[in-house]
């Protein structure tokens, strides 16, 4: 089992390289917390790539705001005259519930489920 290493995180993940915006403190937290939660013996080789996806989703809602944003998926949005809405049938995971809050979320999510470690990760 390979250990966390912050620049191979922001190598994979540059949208996460502002120090400002995401501290380093902060992505190692959520490392810490993704090692916890991703199994090494379900994800094997793809362990890291587990708590890649799982720091990126956490970092996500951070950067929304300073409570996380969790204001859920937009299915209409309405400005003025002009409205727009989405379908997101299509793109949530089944059963993901917090992790659809972000497209990191619904990759761990789905690798969670292809993996098969159900409940032993949530």
């Amino acid at each position: 089992m390979e250990d966390f290493v912050y620049a191979d995180f922001i190598a994979a993940f540059p949208q996460f390289a502002d120090t400002t915006k995401y501290p380093e403190s902060s992505v190692q937290f959520w490392a810490a917390l993704g090692a916890q939660v991703t199994s090494f013996c379900a994800w094997g080789d793809s362990y890291m790539a587990g708590i890649y996806l799982f720091i990126a989703h956490e970092l996500t809602l951070e950067g929304r705001g300073a409570n996380g944003g969790n204001t859920g998926l937009v299915a209409n949005k309405a400005v003025g005259s002009a409205s727009i809405g989405y379908d997101t049938s299509n793109t949530a995971e089944a059963g993901a519930g917090y992790y659809n809050l972000t497209v990191f979320g619904q990759r761990y999510w789905r690798m969670v489920r292809l993996f098969g470690a159900g409940a032993v990760q949530v």
